[in-house]
């Protein structure tokens, strides 16, 4: 893959783990000592913390200190009175990033739900060819395709989708594209697997878990979007209790308008301090690491005969059986 980074960082070593937990706990020791002294409404105005973003990750890891020096002067003035404590209206949460999420999705809503067979010469891959056939089908039988979810590396066997060719068919009949990237999307920070992306300026949408791969919580989930307005006005509620002057002014991004429930956890804060505090130098070695690790796995099994590989393996998903 990529070049080993010449800075290396452990999170598991014992005397880094221990200082910089003491670390983390003296800071939330301190800012509890003095919550009374912070307002309870954000004193901030929208979009501020944009400003004071580089555009990119750094490549090399960040000293903690810094990191909760920044989480001091740029996301505590922006905090307010957690809805966890105070939100009469919070809803259920929706967690749909899982493998069976399309499924799951038509026994909520009327729809009907098509599984396209895949065979195992084609390492389960689907075929476009078969794609296209299945929505001329459909239509045929008067029903009209609207929505495909294409995955990389499925959890059940390992297989990438071609997304060049789904995207080509899905334009043709005007369906929507969901890419579904819960657990390999984390793997294309690496160039190596950057070309397993190839298309994705031909879907609609696509979504990765970090806690999947790089050190998040659950439940840490990405979205990218092409066109966010549809999923908005899909989502979107504006009844009078819910405005106000930041709302009210366009200037704020209300997540309430992206998503089924009114709150969400504060997940992107974690990704932030992870992605500080590693770089994308050691997020690329620790997936390099865990590839290395299904790879030699993958070379163990080949020599039992007792076992036998399903499918090759792509990235540090070995899938195999018991002859």
């Amino acid at each position: 893959m990529d070049s080993l980074p010449t800075e290396i960082f452990n999170p598991l070593e014992l005397n880094s783990f221990v200082g910089e937990s003491h670390a983390v706990l003296d800071f939330l020791s301190d800012y509890c000592k003095d919550v009374e002294s912070y307002p309870a409404q954000s004193q901030v105005i929208p979009g501020f913390l944009k400003k004071g973003c580089p555009d990119y990750a750094p490549n090399s890891l960040e000293l903690l200190e810094s990191i909760l020096d920044d989480v001091c002067n740029n996301i505590i003035p922006g905090l307010s009175l957690p809805s966890e404590i105070f939100n009469p209206l919070k809803l259920d949460s929706f967690f749909g990033e899982s493998h069976a999420k399309a499924t799951k999705l038509v026994g909520i809503l009327p729809l009907n739900f098509r599984p396209i067979t895949t065979l195992s010469s084609a390492e389960f891959a689907l075929s476009p060819s078969d794609v296209r056939m299945a929505m001329k089908q459909d239509l045929t039988n008067g029903l009209f395709p609207l929505f495909f979810c294409a995955t990389i590396d499925t959890t059940a066997a390992g297989a990438v989708n071609p997304l060049i060719g789904l995207g080509l068919v899905a334009r043709d009949y005007g369906m929507w594209l969901h890419v579904d990237a819960a657990y390999a999307g984390s793997a294309c920070i690496s160039p190596k697997f950057r070309p397993y992306l190839d298309g994705v300026e031909l879907c609609d949408s696509i979504s990765m878990n970090p806690h999947k791969w790089f050190h998040t919580n659950m439940d840490c989930r990405c979205l990218w979007l092409t066109d966010r307005r549809s999923l908005i006005e899909s989502l979107s509620t504006n009844p009078e209790f819910l405005k106000n002057k930041a709302s009210e002014s366009h200037d704020a991004v209300d997540f309430m308008d992206r998503q089924l429930t009114l709150s969400r956890r504060f997940r992107s804060i974690n990704l932030w301090v992870i992605i500080q505090r590693y770089g994308v130098a050691n997020l690329r070695n620790h997936v390099r690491k865990d590839v290395e690790l299904a790879k030699h796995f993958d070379g163990l099994i080949a020599t039992d005969c007792k076992f036998e590989v399903v499918v090759p393996r792509k990235f540090a998903l070995v899938g195999f059986r018991l002859d």
